[in-house]
């Protein structure tokens, strides 16, 4: 998968290593309220990473990982 570097922000392929970063991420009141994920929220995130045909980039400023984006 490419890595696509933009002026402000880089997306680059989704890793396991990411998933810790992806859970603190997750469980901030303003992402849960709309993306939720249960009790085990390290097991919500490597349910995404293993949907089936899905292809997940995190989002990068300034070398933090700020989000994550799946198509």
């Amino acid at each position: 998968m490419t890595t696509f570097n933009g002026a402000i922000v880089r997306l680059r392929p989704a890793a396991p290593a990411d998933i810790p970063a992806l859970v603190a991420i997750r469980r901030t009141p303003e992402v849960y309220a709309r993306w939720r994920g249960g009790e085990d929220m390290t097991a919500a995130v490597e349910q995404d990473f293993a949907e089936p045909d899905s292809t997940p980039y995190v989002i990068e400023v300034e070398d933090h990982l700020i989000g994550w984006i799946q198509w």
